[in-house]
């Protein structure tokens, strides 16, 4: 079986051309196996084509139902912004009672680790 090293952007535009094309049993066969065409090619996707660079600055919205972070370092080199979509009175507004004994100027005291402010 021929073999064909692709990307994964030119894995799903094979993926999106099948399904366009109606043929449900093609696009479930390349999407499960990578097997597609006549001469039945399989596609290896390599995660290293199109890499960004290290120094790339990236930019991510996503939607979050939920997000706590609990973690004794945090292993980021830039700040991460959070910032609510819904309505205000919709949006967590406290603390949620997650706390931990923490030593600040030789003092240890409970503090909460997660704190929403409004």
């Amino acid at each position: 079986m021929p073999q064909k090293s692709v990307s994964l952007a030119e894995f799903a535009s094979i993926a999106r051309t099948l399904l366009n094309e109606g043929n449900q049993t093609a696009f479930a066969q390349f999407v499960l196996t990578g097997i597609w065409g006549e001469d039945a090619t399989q596609a290896i996707v390599d995660p290293m084509r199109n890499t960004l660079s290290n120094d790339h600055a990236v930019s991510v919205l996503r939607d979050y139902d939920s997000l706590l972070a609990l973690v004794p370092s945090i292993p980021l080199q830039c700040t991460i912004y959070v910032y609510p979509v819904s309505r205000h009175e919709d949006n967590l507004c406290t603390t949620v009672h997650i706390s931990h004994l923490i030593d600040i100027d030789d003092v240890s005291q409970h503090r909460c680790l997660i704190y929403v402010p409004c």
